[in-house]
């Protein structure tokens, strides 16, 4: 069981090494912890026995061990709050109606790729989540050409096909016009196996070609089925790292991001509860050297796994904060996926409604206001004539007139859509900007607060600085006053220097109080941080670089130098 204070030293010990990934020693911590050096450095040796500390070498300071990475993650770490620029960056993605989820999640990954500069892994939904909604192609030539597989989720797959004989371009489309007929609406791992059983049988009575053209769209979709749909962003980023300063640890963990089976098997989630995975080190399977942080992901239909891959001193606390807000987002447009397709519903209902009469009318009406071509009523007339005003038929009756009436109404009918359509998209465009605006407002307020409070924190701190530095001058008349020998001073003089320095006691309490204090720099290695070099002088026996006397005492006010003590240091 750990005490509040080493608790509190692994978690400073744990947050400083991440961020300069250099070792840290016990000074640098006795002002924050208010201890001795010689306390921490007990502390210390404590944590290190309990294998959540280690050294780099015999004279280091230490860095966190992978149980004390584990400990920090488990027991300490809080979950960071996002800035605004983090924010209003991911934002934008997420409101970008125009993008489908898969992109969505893909683009917001490389967003956090770039600002934490991890490598990002996006595996993408199985096949069997992805149903084929059309197949096309491009001719190259008369052995190559480039099939193009679209599906429900909107991915958009291609191949280079080649033919191992010549195949006239009519060939080729007759085959894929029966593929489309037959495999539309069919998931992509199930396409291979309706093309050996419903396909094959019936090509010959299609296509001359049958067999060469059936083998090559056979192979190409067992390719689709068959290759892991994952996106690596950015490989480099961790090698960018301090660590990975080795030639041969770089080389191999370039060779293991080449390995697509290793990301794969790294990226699947094992866990049920969708919850965000931390693994340290050994815990993970692609490098002993690297931390693994992924999560899996659900929407529309779609199913897979975000991760992040760095070194084991990575930013948790952030890294898990950006995850979650992914996944709430993901969420969040769920709502926008599923009004999408609601939509396409209502649209493919109209067209069905459109294939045949829905004007309300029977057949034998007077008065059918049908607009589409495939009007059955029995109000149309026996002309076929296109232009009615210049029918010679002789068929033409008094519809002539209904005819030019209903080709009026359906042109301005057209007429309204298009201007409908059209004012959609701009209000699409201005709801668009206007959120954008927004967006980048709240992050300016973000950022304008935190500004703020930074500014009235500093001032508050050294609201006294000024009124400090005048009292300073006054305290060195007052210990000038009291270095004199009062063993041969009158009484009269010795009792009014008894009462400087009772004055200069309470004054000095007073200032030590509002968090003013003296500089120690007495036999001390020269530090410009805290000293004012004004006098040197070579002295036997003492290194050089070392205080030898102290001329004009300096302070802090807090943390900050007020006052730099003016020495006199050894040659």
């Amino acid at each position: 069981m750990l005490s509040n204070r080493q608790i509190e030293l692994l978690k400073l010990i744990v947050e400083d090494y991440i961020k300069t990934a250099r070792p840290v020693s016990s000074k640098s911590l006795c002002e924050i912890l208010k201890c001795s050096s010689a306390t921490i450095r007990n502390e210390m040796s404590e944590l290190e026995n309990l294998g959540l500390l280690e050294k780099t070498h015999t004279s280091s300071g230490r860095i966190p061990s992978e149980k004390g990475y584990r400990f920090y993650v488990d027991n300490i770490m809080e979950p960071k709050k996002l800035t605004g620029d983090d924010m209003l960056k991911l934002q934008t993605i997420f409101k970008n109606n125009s993008l489908m989820i898969s992109d969505t999640i893909i683009k917001s990954m490389e967003i956090i790729s770039d600002l934490t500069h991890y490598t990002s892994i996006v595996l993408g939904s199985t096949a069997s989540y992805n149903k084929v909604t059309k197949v096309e192609i491009v001719p190259l030539d008369e052995y190559r050409f480039i099939g193009i597989v679209i599906t429900d989720q909107g991915h958009v797959e291609h191949r280079n096909i080649v033919l191992n004989e010549k195949v006239s371009l009519e060939e080729i489309k007759k085959t894929v016009e029966l593929i489309n007929k037959l495999i539309v609406g069919t998931p992509i791992n199930e396409v291979s196996s309706k093309l050996e059983f419903e396909i094959k049988p019936i090509i010959p009575q299609y296509v001359k070609q049958h067999e060469v053209l059936y083998n090559a769209f056979y192979n190409a979709f067992s390719d689709f089925t068959n290759s892991p749909n994952i996106n690596l962003h950015k490989p480099s980023n961790i090698l960018m790292e301090p660590e990975f300063d080795n030639i041969d640890k770089v080389r191999e963990i370039v060779s293991k991001f080449d390995d697509q089976n290793m990301i794969k098997n790294i990226t699947q989630d094992d866990s049920e509860d969708g919850s965000i995975k931390i693994y340290i080190g050994s815990e993970n399977e692609f490098d002993d050297d690297v931390t693994v942080i992924k999560t899996k992901y659900k929407a529309n239909g779609e199913e897979g796994t975000i991760a992040l891959i760095g070194p084991k001193r990575m930013e948790y606390d952030r890294v898990v904060t950006l995850l979650n807000y992914i996944k709430e987002n993901i969420d969040e447009n769920k709502m926008w996926l599923d009004k999408e397709d609601m939509m396409k519903e209502e649209i493919k209902d109209e067209n069905i409604k459109s294939e045949n009469c829905e004007c309300g009318n029977t057949n034998n009406s007077d008065s059918c206001d049908c607009i589409d071509d495939t009007c059955t009523c029995d109000n149309e007339c026996d002309c076929k004539c296109d232009d009615v005003d210049k029918c010679e038929c002789g068929d033409c009756c008094e519809s002539n007139d209904l005819k030019k009436n209903k080709k009026e109404k359906k042109d301005k009918h057209k007429e309204k859509f298009k201007e409908l359509e059209k004012k959609i998209e701009e209000l699409e465009n201005k709801n668009k900007e206007l959120s954008d605006q927004t967006l980048r407002s709240q992050a300016e307020l973000i950022n304008y607060r935190k500004r703020k409070d930074d500014e009235l924190s500093r001032m508050l701190k050294y609201a006294g600085e000024d009124m400090i530095k005048e009292l300073l001058q006054i305290l060195d008349n007052f210990e000038r006053a009291i270095n004199m020998d009062d063993d041969n001073l009158e009484d009269e003089v010795s009792k009014f220097l008894s009462g400087f320095k009772m004055i200069y006691c309470k004054f000095v309490s007073i200032l030590e109080k509002n968090g003013v204090k003296a500089i120690d720099g007495g036999n001390k290695p020269f530090d410009p941080t805290y000293h004012q070099a004004v006098m040197t002088e070579a002295r036997e026996g003492v290194e050089p670089g070392m205080v030898l006397e102290v001329l004009q005492k300096g302070y802090l006010l807090k943390d900050k130098v007020i006052r730099p003590a003016m020495v006199k240091v050894s040659e």
